[in-house]
């Protein structure tokens, strides 16, 4: 990938599908991987080789073991069996209809 810097915190990152506008210090591409995701993009890792920045600290901190552990802190206990669950009368009466299949027109494709 050729990395083409615009001011110190932009680059203009020539890749293979696409091509990307990368800011690092606001972590953004235009290709909206790095927005969407919170980790990197292609342009991203490029763009941060070529100005000598860890890739990690791009990261959002979500990713981290911290908010990993911090998640599951809580206890989680489990569900008691489904004959003890206490149900609603109006929820028990609700009928659930299966939704319709469409088949589309033609022979089925075969895999």
């Amino acid at each position: 990938m050729k990395v083409t810097p615009v001011n110190l915190s932009e680059f203009h990152v020539k890749g293979e599908p696409l091509d990307g506008l990368v800011n690092i210090e606001e972590h953004s591409c235009t290709c909206r991987e790095f927005d969407i995701d919170k980790i990197p993009c292609v342009h991203g890792v490029a763009s941060s080789i070529y100005r000598g920045v860890d890739v990690y600290s791009l990261c959002s901190k979500f990713y981290t073991t911290e908010f990993w552990r911090m998640a599951y802190a809580e206890s989680i206990y489990p569900l008691l069996p489904e004959i003890e669950w206490l149900l609603l009368e109006e929820v028990k009466s609700q009928v659930i209809i299966k939704p319709v299949k469409l088949i589309p027109p033609g022979r089925p494709k075969n895999k």
